[in-house]
């Protein structure tokens, strides 16, 4: 009897431990739970990609720094250099140095913009290497069209995130949409056979100027850059269709040399990742 009793004790104190280790511990984890919200860091790190973890160390975004400021002077120096040799076209490997500025675009965005957009970005700036590359050869301009066409449906979806109207942007976007269809009337004596393409591309390129108004998460440089890109190509249009422009041929590469720039470097400066540029 004794013995029976002794081993109910035993078997009470073990019981009642346990019950005792299992309640701090619950005490403990709601304590942790209260005062360091780790779960949820671990969460968001886990839903960022690979790319943007690796361009968050310290070690590597130090080095994508000094690569930024590799194609910073790269962009700079060798779109002055075009636009100052302008007048000596055509010379040996002109394209390479008219191309080389936007390829500084094409790392810039693979390496500062995470995920889709920067993809897409990425992409639209490639496209608008190859429209430059065949635009400098004879018979392919609608080929290098086609190609600006491509970049920009990769830009549109870019400034498309979360859309919406502000009273000041959907000026600007008035003012663009009554710009490209001015424009479009204007032209229409002078197209000819040119008239589906050149309309088509209008269209598209109002659109992503549409988009860069509409994109609440824009801000003005991409605007900038969009509305840049519409007076360079209409410069385009005009000298081509219309009449020749004093200096068009710097005005153009000028204007659209620095759409892209603002293009790419507004993205980066609301999407980007990396220490100088931290993950939307």
């Amino acid at each position: 009897m004794i013995i029976h009793l002794k081993s109910r004790i035993e078997y009470k104190i073990k019981a009642g431990y346990k019950l005792g280790i299992l309640f701090l511990t619950k005490i403990r984890n709601c304590a942790k739970s209260l005062i360091v919200p780790a779960p949820i860091k671990r969460i968001d790190k886990h839903q960022r990609s690979g790319k943007e973890l690796i361009m968050n160390s310290p070690a590597i975004g130090a080095q994508v720094n000094g690569l930024n400021r590799i194609l910073a002077i790269g962009f700079m120096g060798f779109s002055l250099a075009y636009l100052l040799t302008l007048g000596l076209r055509p010379y040996a490997l002109s394209w390479v140095v008219k191309t080389i500025p936007i390829c500084c675009l094409v790392v810039f965005a693979f390496l500062n913009i995470p995920g889709k957009k920067g993809k897409l970005m990425t992409l639209g700036f490639f496209f608008s290497c190859m429209g430059d590359v065949l635009l400098e050869l004879d018979g392919w301009f609608e080929a290098g069209m086609g190609a600006f066409i491509l970049a920009h449906l990769f830009y549109i979806p870019v400034f498309l995130s979360r859309p919406g109207l502000r009273p000041g942007r959907l000026l600007i976007m008035g003012i663009m949409v009554a710009f490209s269809l001015g424009f479009a009337v204007f032209l229409f004596p002078f197209l000819g056979s040119m008239m589906i393409p050149i309309y088509v591309y209008l269209g598209v390129i109002s659109l992503m100027g549409i988009s860069a108004c509409l994109g609440q998460s824009n801000n003005g440089l991409v605007i900038l850059g969009a509305a840049l890109f519409i007076i360079s190509d209409s410069l385009i249009a005009y000298t081509m269709f219309v009449t020749p422009v004093f200096l068009s041929s710097l005005w153009v590469m000028a204007t659209y040399y620095a759409a892209q720039a603002l293009l790419g470097l507004g993205v980066a400066k609301v999407w980007g990742s990396g220490p100088a540029h931290p993950a939307g």
